[in-house]
């Protein structure tokens, strides 16, 4: 046995003791995703005129019951115009003429009833 630890004692493996050079710490950045004005602004104007596109098929369907057209139609070319001003989109130039539509139906539906009324 003593023959072995000789041998296992002569193939110690030297360890080089010099000190591990300390490499720079590298600090976390925190990317914050901005999104610029002209995009956002796009995309509210975007939504702009899908709540006008909404609101003027809304309009389209309660021209038989002119009360809910009116508040209808009168959203759709309020946002449908609010979307106009910021982007060009065919979506809010359809919304618009739908909600025009809309109202024109109501009215004439309002003035045919009241013309049945007095009549």
């Amino acid at each position: 046995m003593d023959e072995k630890n000789e041998e296992v004692k002569q193939e110690e493996v030297k360890v080089d003791e010099t000190p591990i050079q300390e490499q720079p710490v590298v600090e976390e950045v925190k990317v914050e995703e901005k999104v610029e004005e002209p995009e956002r602004e796009k995309a509210t104007a975007n939504a702009f005129a899908v709540v006008a596109l909404i609101m003027g098929i809304f309009t389209l369907f309660d021209w038989i019951l002119p009360i809910f057209a009116y508040i209808t139609g009168v959203f759709g070319l309020v946002f449908g115009i609010a979307s106009k001003k910021t982007s060009k989109s065919s979506m809010s130039t359809i919304a618009i003429v739908m909600s025009i539509v809309g109202l024109a139906l109501a009215i004439g539906n309002s003035a045919l009833g009241v013309w049945f009324a007095l009549r």
